[in-house]
């Protein structure tokens, strides 16, 4: 029966610990939103970069 009676504390842990381990998840939902425009702002910057430099200009003569 003193088992019975340590249920409830028990039942209160685990709770508080599923509680706790929801409002980390939102905290990481909440900062990979903010993120958000960052991965975008990389992906453009990645992608522009990956332009061949020598592209630009190929059709240039000598001048001289």
């Amino acid at each position: 029966m003193s088992q019975m009676k340590n249920m409830p504390g028990s039942m209160n842990k685990v709770s508080d610990a599923v509680n706790t381990s929801q409002s980390v998840v939102e905290q990481l939902d909440n900062v990979n939103s903010c993120l958000q425009p960052i991965k975008v702002f990389s992906s453009v910057v990645q992608t522009i970069s990956d332009v061949r430099p020598l592209s630009f200009g190929t059709h240039i003569t000598n001048c001289t």
